[in-house]
């Protein structure tokens, strides 16, 4: 979701990610992009998102 709502790609999603956590200070392991793109694709929402040429609700 944060990749569609930003509009970047996987690694630079991952590193947004990973920021994010130092951020908050968690000590959370973020996927690396290849993860993040090989769960994507069985994703509903995601193609749908895509999809969309308005506002997403």
């Amino acid at each position: 979701m944060l990749r569609l709502a930003f509009g970047r790609p996987w690694r630079q999603t991952e590193g947004m990610l990973g920021s994010i956590m130092d951020l908050l200070g968690l000590d959370l392991p973020v996927p690396d992009h290849t993860t993040f793109a090989r769960r994507s694709a069985d994703l509903g929402v995601a193609t749908a998102l895509r999809k969309a040429s308005g506002a997403v609700h």
